[in-house]
């Protein structure tokens, strides 16, 4: 039987609300509950004693930034991390007393990006990360802002530039002037197509690592000094100690000669080999979410197999494995006087071990963690304190015990 025109005026509103909902963003999924908790400590048994608890009127979106005595700290108002249009902070409170220092408003977040110091200045990517906002460290006042109209992917510095990278086709690299933020030069003419651009200093020289080949760039000019053909698995934010690249691809963890491109290694541990599930499969295409954290002559993985591997930095040999009782991780691992601390799915920090891997303490949290977001938590260190978020409204600080 046919359908009345008032029928078909109903049938198609509802479409238009099944699309509507069916094609809505990620990032307008609203927070679960527990992410609009606060978060408290309960057992504690690491050689640290909580210090101070910063609790914020909006959610906090990835992990704390530790700088020149500072803990920066990213809010936003909207319910996600990656929601363009809403309206963000970047925070600093006093690294010891936890004391808010200044606030400096902006709209949108993207990218888990680490502010930078450079002088008097905290230099951090603003408006969805498309913009580089300086302000004073002082005062939080703004210095100037330079607008680059693409996403950034890395931001370093030297003593002279600040480097930028923006997201794929086509890849720049720019030199920005730190005291006017005005743009120096901008590469992107030997830059591979789709391709992001993770920028690192290694022995005077800026360097970018893609699938396709390594570039090295003279800092003061842009002028591509090399570039070297590489087969390399996709991957970003790798780690750099002399002369080689720490990162994690699709499937475990490999070291590539800067200067050459090639392999120097790969670490492949029996999850992956045996197909078991895992924290990272199936989530963000690779089995280790986090790059490696590089101490020394050893190389610290989280964010998969639901364990933290040791791994020789010249030979990729496994020195130990720290298995968690099948949780899986949520932060890199970060040193404070040789035991490394790392935060887990439960709730819980843990301090392991450096030479041997044994837990040597850790502190129960209120937190729950929700679905597969690892990117609103984790840890930051300044000198032997220890700063964690969980993606809710608090920081939590640690510090050594009397």
């Amino acid at each position: 039987m046919p359908l009345s025109k008032k029928h078909r005026f109903s049938l198609t509103i509802a479409a238009l609300l099944l699309t509507l909902v069916a094609c809505m963003p990620f990032g307008f999924l609203k927070d679960p509950p527990e992410t609009m908790q606060t978060q408290s400590v309960g057992s504690n048994t690491l050689p640290l004693n909580l210090k101070w608890q910063v609790h914020t009127d909006d959610p906090i979106r990835f992990r704390p930034y530790a700088l020149d005595g500072m803990v920066l700290i990213k809010t936003s108002t909207q319910d996600c991390a990656f929601c363009r249009a809403s309206k963000a902070k970047l925070i600093a409170l006093d690294a010891v007393s936890g004391e808010k220092l200044w606030e400096s408003s902006f709209t949108g977040l993207f990218n888990d990006i680490s502010p930078i110091s450079f002088n008097d200045l905290i230099i951090f990517p603003i408006n969805a990360d498309t913009s580089l906002r300086a302000v004073s460290k002082e005062t939080g006042e703004a210095v100037w802002e330079t607008v680059l109209s693409e996403n950034m992917d890395s931001l370093i510095h030297d003593d002279k530039y600040v480097f930028v990278s923006s997201d794929i086709d086509p890849s720049t690299v720019y030199a920005i002037d730190p005291t006017s933020g005005k743009i120096v030069w901008e590469n992107s003419k030997d830059i591979p197509i789709r391709s992001r651009s993770v920028l690192s200093l290694d022995d005077g020289k800026l360097v970018s690592v893609f699938d396709t080949r390594v570039l090295v760039f003279e800092p003061k000019t842009g002028r591509l000094v090399r570039q070297t053909p590489a087969n390399l698995p996709a991957f970003d934010a790798p780690m750099y100690q002399d002369g080689k690249a720490f990162f994690n691809p699709e499937k475990g963890i490999w070291a590539i000669n800067v200067d050459s491109g090639q392999a120097i290694w790969a670490f492949e541990p029996d999850c992956i080999k045996d197909g078991n599930e895992n924290e990272g499969q199936k989530r963000l295409g690779r089995y280790f979410l986090y790059a490696p954290s590089v101490l020394q002559a050893t190389v610290y993985v989280t964010g998969g197999c639901k364990s933290v591997f040791a791994l020789d930095a010249e030979t990729g040999q496994l020195k130990w494995t720290y298995k968690s009782d099948n949780v899986g991780t949520m932060s890199h691992l970060l040193v404070i006087d040789m035991l490394g601390y790392v935060l887990f799915r439960d709730g819980s920090i843990r301090a392991i071990d450096l030479h041997t891997g044994q837990e040597k303490g850790r502190a129960i949290t209120t937190f729950v963690p929700f679905a597969n977001f690892p990117s609103n938590q984790g840890l930051a260190t300044w000198i032997n304190m220890l700063y964690v978020t969980f993606g809710g409204r608090t920081v939590l600080a640690f510090g050594q015990k009397p």
